[in-house]
């Protein structure tokens, strides 16, 4: 004998009409499948048999994760005084270095970005000139924007590192010059084997 499968669906119970007119099908059906158990137990409330009445939990529909974003706002210079190579080789050697879109604002950054790209991470780069107008409070919009703020220079501190901690902005910095004077710095490091462990922590 073959048995029939009849179904029908409410995507919304947002008036008395739709409330009346699901109470008269409660013994029609052998089940009720309800999107949320916030909707079945609204079911089991207006008198539908419990052993009947199911809600779902439905999955997410957008599976997007945010990466972390990174910032380091210097020009680079001829002479690695930066220590880029340091990022360079941690990007070729972790797998974290992945999950994360670094972003350099300043001038010179193309071809440590070539090397980062071509060590399968995403990197960002606004080469920023000063004389743009008002490039001070741009790159200050830039740097809201990001989770950390990164320096990697030994050669004294950057100033913008003040700007980020006045943001809250994330600080992984060299503890190094007048960065040494800034409070609750949560990640800092003085060569490459303890940069290299503050970016896995």
């Amino acid at each position: 004998q073959r048995q029939m499968c009849i179904r029908d669906s409410y995507t919304h119970l947002n008036d008395k009409l739709t409330e009346v007119h699901l109470c008269e099908m409660k013994d029609k059906f052998d089940s009720f499948i309800c999107m949320s158990p916030e909707d079945a137990e609204f079911l089991i409330e207006l008198g539908f048999d419990k052993s009947k009445v199911f809600g779902r939990t439905l999955p997410v529909r957008n599976t997007y994760v945010k990466p972390i974003s990174i910032g380091m706002f210097s020009a680079n210079y001829s002479d690695g005084r930066k220590n880029e190579d340091w990022l360079i080789e941690y990007c070729k050697k972790n797998e974290n270095s992945k999950l994360a879109n670094f972003v350099f604002i300043g001038s010179r950054w193309g071809h440590v970005l070539d090397r980062i790209e071509q060590a399968g991470c995403s990197a960002t780069w606004v080469n920023i000139q000063r004389n743009l107008p008002f490039e001070y409070q741009y790159q200050q919009n830039l740097l809201s924007n990001l989770d950390y703020y990164f320096y990697m220079g030994m050669d004294g501190g950057a100033m913008g590192t003040y700007d980020a901690y006045a943001q809250c902005v994330k600080l992984c910095v060299t503890y190094d010059g007048f960065h040494k004077s800034i409070p609750d710095i949560e990640h800092s490091f003085d060569n490459k084997k303890t940069f290299f462990k503050e970016l896995n922590t």
